[in-house]
């Protein structure tokens, strides 16, 4: 049982690393097809159907050996559980039976058989509560490896949740209820990386009920500029 609870600690952290590789290639997989589904027209214009194919086809095929080699690594560990715990078993039969035949006494006179140590009985009983600990040996095996694709699973999720905001309250901010007002941009630059401007010196007042339409080329900046009205990101300058 210590070894077997050792084996299945060290499995454990092996496995875990194991699953989070193919966690990270399902995800990449996953993107591919949210990429080609979004982009359906984009593709169909610029005639890659075999590119984008080839490419999903690598994606899966990353996925399925990464899956494979996190599956081997569960069935050599279980497979090495099982052997150990029958190893265990058979030595037990192995070193009960010659105490049982070492200790068996026959009365010449009469025949009786006596035992001086362990029993047939002794031996039995011990092999059947063994056998008991067959099944939670099983299940220690199948718990090790759902147990850390669960922890994988659990971590790139925890990685997500505990990221934080890049649009940071001031320690004063007023909670806003449901208002009613106009929306006012004063020279409002915004840069993504620092460099580039997304926005540049944006002057725009809408008044409540006004309807206001953004037309513009493809990346000249409409998603961006309805993005900071919500506050989804912090405006460079303005």
């Amino acid at each position: 049982v210590p070894f077997l609870g050792w084996r299945a600690m060290v499995t454990s952290r092996i496995l875990r690393r194991k699953w989070m590789v193919v966690q990270t290639v399902t995800g990449e997989m996953v993107t591919t097809i949210q990429e080609n589904l979004s982009g359906m027209r984009v593709v169909k214009a610029f005639a890659a159907e075999k590119y984008e194919r080839s490419k999903f086809t690598e994606r899966a095929i990353t996925v399925r050996e990464a899956t494979y080699d996190a599956q081997r690594m569960w069935a050599r560990n279980f497979t090495l559980m099982n052997f150990a715990f029958l190893a265990a078993l058979g030595a037990i039969l192995w070193v009960g039976g010659q105490s049982v035949i070492e200790g068996r006494v026959v009365n010449s006179f009469t025949g009786e058989v006596t035992y001086t140590g362990f029993t047939p009985g002794d031996l039995t009983a011990f092999l059947f509560y063994m056998g008991l600990l067959t099944q939670p040996v099983r299940m220690m095996g199948y718990m090790v490896n759902s147990f850390s694709r669960a922890a994988s699973s659990g971590q790139r999720l925890f990685e997500i949740l505990d990221w934080e905001s890049p649009v940071n309250e001031k320690p004063d901010a007023a909670v806003m209820d449901r208002v009613k007002g106009k929306v006012v941009f004063e020279h409002v630059s915004l840069s993504y990386d620092g460099d580039s401007a997304a926005l540049s010196d944006i002057n725009v007042e809408v008044e409540t009920g006004q309807v206001v339409a953004l037309v513009g080329q493809p990346g000249s900046g409409k998603t961006t500029f309805a993005h900071l009205i919500p506050r989804f990101y912090d405006v460079t300058e303005g």
